[in-house]
């Protein structure tokens, strides 16, 4: 083994896919959401992968604003942390995945990241997104030419 210690290059990653779960995990201190995106890496892949990420920040409060809603289409941008293809059941046996599982940290959704909601929930949207500010523009009443010339004396 080498002396040498060994530090992360800075690789990015970038992955759209449709929400697939999400919840907020409430098992320690601070709650934080999990949530998980299924993508097709290739044409007619049958079974897909998943991207798995927590966030107790940011993409957490859109969580709970309605917009990260299971089946939205999303382009997350972050850091792979881990691929697996194997899981330890609660027995202690190792088992396949039925998807490879891609888990990201430092997640963000960059703008124009959030992406088509589906079908059944196309028309639905948050409750601040349908407030009306402010009122009606107001419009000035078109001159009458012929009067504004008359009176000017352009005849």
């Amino acid at each position: 083994m080498s002396d040498r210690k060994i530090y992360a290059n800075f690789n990015q990653f970038s992955v759209t896919g449709r929400i697939f779960a999400a919840e907020i995990v409430t098992r320690t201190d601070s709650p934080f959401l999990s949530a998980t995106v299924i993508t097709n890496c290739v044409k007619d892949d049958e079974v897909g992968t998943t991207v798995s990420f927590t966030n107790s920040n940011g993409l957490m409060a859109l969580f709970q604003k309605g917009m990260l809603s299971v089946g939205r289409e999303v382009t997350l941008t972050g850091h792979i942390s881990e691929v697996s293809s194997t899981y330890v059941g609660k027995d202690g046996q190792v088992y396949d995945r039925k998807r490879p599982d891609i888990h990201m940290v430092g997640v963000t959704i960059l703008d124009g990241g959030l992406g088509r909601l589906p079908a059944d929930k196309a028309g639905v949207t948050p409750a601040a997104a349908n407030k009306r500010v402010g009122r009606r523009p107001v419009h000035d009443k078109t001159p009458d030419l012929a009067a504004n010339a008359a009176t000017n004396g352009d005849y």
